[in-house]
């Protein structure tokens, strides 16, 4: 399970016992956006208001790659084969990261 507020930190927790695993900090505003869980389990994929998104590996809680939209995320989904991050932000832009399993990363805006 995981939870985000506005103290800045996002946790992870052990759905089954309710014991936190990682508080992941590194965050400029609160944590309220969107979230997603990569279909690897092994990711998930946080949105924020600092206009930011962070890929965060659920075993270790070390953030893997932060991207930067244009404006406060407002949507987020990654593709079904764990390779694409797709978000949206407010002033509507739509960018698509190819992330790939290596974390590379490759963006392509649409306006």
């Amino acid at each position: 399970m995981i939870s985000g507020s506005l103290d800045k930190t996002l946790k992870l927790w052990d759905d089954e016992k309710g014991e936190l695993l990682h508080n992941l900090v590194g965050h400029t505003k609160a944590v309220t956006i969107a979230m997603v869980l990569a279909n690897d389990g092994k990711r998930v994929i946080l949105g924020y208001d600092d206009k930011s998104i962070k890929v965060w590996d659920i075993k270790s809680g070390i953030c893997k790659i932060t991207l930067y939209l244009l404006d406060m995320i407002n949507c987020l989904t990654i593709s079904t084969d764990t390779q694409t991050v797709i978000a949206g932000d407010c002033g509507g832009n739509i960018v698509f990261y190819e992330i790939g399993r290596d974390l590379e990363k490759r963006a392509y805006f649409l306006f």
